[in-house]
């Protein structure tokens, strides 16, 4: 892809799937020490993570 040469960059980043909602907010989940979290893409992952214990 081009413009992926630097790690990274925006033109890594897949694209949204077509027909998702511009504005609609997916979750990511992570698993964490053996347990999965949801959070928000532009959440802190860390504070994500304490709060829902």
């Amino acid at each position: 892809m081009p413009g992926c040469a630097r790690r990274g960059s925006a033109a890594c980043v897949p694209a949204r799937p077509p027909g998702l909602p511009e504005r609609r907010v997916a979750m990511i989940s992570l698993t964490l020490d053996g347990r999965t979290i949801q959070v928000q893409p532009g959440t802190n992952v860390l504070q994500a993570a304490l709060s829902n214990g």
